[in-house]
């Protein structure tokens, strides 16, 4: 193999990262499906400069499992199917088969039968499927590079880490532009940092390569390698820096939780020296760290760090903490619907507005803890796949450890970044944004040392010839990359309200969304809508039914009861109008209701 073939997949992996960090961190379909598509193609390129047969690890197994099982769950299956995928499925279903009846006899939509999948939410369960894609390929792509060019994509992982963090804050707080990313890319929602869309996702980043600086300089200067170890603390201290302006609480606590893992693992180490190295090195930084906050010039800034660090003292207590503590345990309802194959990968959006008790005007696209999300989307099944993922890893890296075989530096900095993933998934989403999930897998992969290890637990591994799976990722890879020719990067964004309340928005495409999420309020919504708009007085009574149905799936939404009230006047149906106003009300009680009188208004 020549340099410039062995080189191959640390350029597709760059690429990707720089990809993703210049469009908002994989928000956007085509640089994502793109990077896709670029991953799958240089591991099929990797796999063929094999010799013979290739060995696939237990855990690789099953995400290939589990990847084949998210494709099979966005399949549109036959009608005569729909019992076979559970009873409230086949209601839901049914329902939307109902209002195509209705719609065709009144010649509004002209649409012929639909066919449905197991998921409820087939454009979330896409972006799941490729980013399973990508995470499998990164993580295979690492592993099966040369250790000198692994400690090389390691060492530039940091320095990108670094350099995103002094380009975030300066977004944040020197230069800033709010509802845009790097300053250019235009956002409706959120309150973006850098590349990420809120300062959550951005810091939990950030905490993911805390641990890799902290140990970099420790195991460097233990190897007396000055240079390294001095541009690593920098790298320390600065992302300590900008975690801590960031104001996000659970990126500070992953990162806690990172540091306090590497500092026991260094101390548990057999090598006695790297101890006392370690010890004080890591006081030393720590302890930099938290006086570079007595060293803000900015008033402002030093305020605001003091009031969220303040709110740490009683974290149960905060705003934040309470409506995360209530979304978790409606989330348990969607669960007991849904419980051994899920709603479906990333469907939490559509199903959860059924269940929720609570009336706030904030829409959850996901449960904010990456457990329960798990068990929400993929139900009993998936918990276990996930689980057993994780465990072969777990099994094959501690074999490494045991056999002494894994590389110092990059085992610490994966122990840390593992411990900031587990706390910062309990809080958070961050596994779904495709830069943080696809950077931690590169961890994963380069902390795999390559060659075969013994362990007492022995996980079954498959042995497959070279050329055919190749052959076979190769095609994944071009089948990936030339998607967006036949809609893909219109389904990615399929669930999202800017595409389901497109004015252009035809109510036969509005019925191909119900069929791809049958339960979603917003769709519903629009169809309604559509229906009220096309002029005919026909078709009043139809959209009024549609809205009352998107009510059924989001009864605490105060603005779809007033969509309702309004829609049912115009249908003249005055006791049912008044129903809805009286519902608007109970949710909100500053709402002002119209007068109806003999002309209905």
């Amino acid at each position: 193999m020549t340099i410039l073939t062995r080189a191959i997949p640390a350029v597709a992996l760059v690429i990707s990262m720089l990809v993703l960090v210049m469009s908002g961190a994989g928000e956007f379909a085509i640089p994502f499906i793109l990077v896709v598509g670029i991953l799958c193609l240089a591991l099929a390129f990797q796999v063929a400069q094999s010799h013979g047969k290739v060995r696939i690890p237990f855990a690789a197994w099953l995400a290939i499992l589990a990847i084949g099982l998210l494709a099979l769950s966005m399949l549109p299956l036959p009608g005569h199917l729909d019992a076979a995928t559970g009873e409230i499925r086949y209601a839901q279903n049914n329902i939307v088969r109902q209002a195509i009846v209705r719609g065709n006899e009144l010649g509004l939509l002209k649409t012929a039968t639909v066919h449905f999948a197991v998921t409820r939410n087939r454009a979330g369960t896409f972006r799941t499927l490729l980013l399973a894609i990508a995470v499998t390929a990164v993580v295979a792509l690492a592993a099966g590079m040369p250790q000198r060019q692994k400690k090389r994509l390691f060492y530039f992982s940091l320095i990108f880490a670094t350099l995103v963090a002094v380009a975030g804050f300066c977004h944040h707080w020197i230069w800033p532009r709010k509802k845009t990313l790097w300053w250019l890319l235009n956002v409706a929602h959120g309150k973006p940092i850098g590349c990420f869309i809120n300062r959550t996702h951005f810091a939990g980043f950030l905490a993911l390569f805390y641990p890799v600086a902290l140990a970099t300089t420790a195991t460097t200067l233990f190897r007396k390698k000055w240079l390294h170890a001095a541009m690593a603390g920098i790298s320390f201290l600065v992302i300590g820096f900008v975690i801590l302006t960031s104001l996000s609480r659970g990126a500070l606590l992953s990162a806690a939780a990172a540091v306090i893992v590497v500092i026991l693992s260094l101390l548990f180490s057999r090598r006695f020296p790297l101890r006392i190295v370690a010890l004080l090195v890591c006081l030393l930084l720590v302890g930099a760290t938290v006086c570079s906050l007595k060293a803000i010039s900015n008033t402002e800034m030093r305020q605001k760090v003091s009031n969220r660090l303040a709110t740490l003292k009683k974290p149960t207590e905060t705003a934040s903490a309470e409506s995360r503590f209530a979304l978790w345990r409606d989330s348990i309802s969607v669960w007991q619907d849904y419980p051994m194959i899920g709603a479906g990968a990333n469907a939490f959006r559509s199903v959860f507005p059924a269940h929720r008790m609570t009336d706030g005007r904030k829409n959850y696209h996901h449960v904010e803890n990456e457990y329960l999300e798990v068990l929400t989307d993929t139900g009993i099944l998936g918990a276990l796949i996930v689980f057993a993922i994780a465990f072969g890893l777990g099994v094959r890296l501690l074999a490494q450890k045991r056999e002494e075989h894994d590389p110092l530096e990059i085992g610490l900095a994966l122990a840390g970044a593992t411990a900031a993933v587990a706390v910062h998934n309990a809080v958070d989403f961050p596994m779904h944004i495709p830069l943080y999930a696809i950077s931690f897998s590169l961890l994963i992969g380069l902390a795999f040392a390559g060659r075969n290890v013994a362990f007492p637990l022995r996980l079954p591994d498959l042995t497959v010839p070279c050329r055919p799976l190749s052959i076979v990722i190769a095609l994944t890879g071009l089948i990936i990359l030339l998607s967006p020719i036949f809609g893909s990067a219109s389904l990615y964004s399929q669930d999202s309200p800017a595409y389901i309340d497109s004015p252009k928005r035809h109510p036969a495409e509005v019925v191909e969304l119900l069929s791809s999420a049958p339960t979603s309020w917003e769709v519903w919504r629009r169809l309604g809508h559509a229906a009220s708009v096309s002029g005919n007085p026909r078709n009043y009574k139809f959209a009024a039914d549609c809205i009352a149905r998107a009510s059924t799936y989001d009864p605490k939404n105060y603005l779809l009861w007033e969509q309702l009230g309004y829609a049912r006047l115009a249908q003249g149906n005055r006791l049912a109008s008044e129903r809805a106003f009286e519902r608007m009300q109970t949710l909100r009680a500053w709402k002002t209701r119209p007068v109806i009188n003999s002309n209905n208004y």
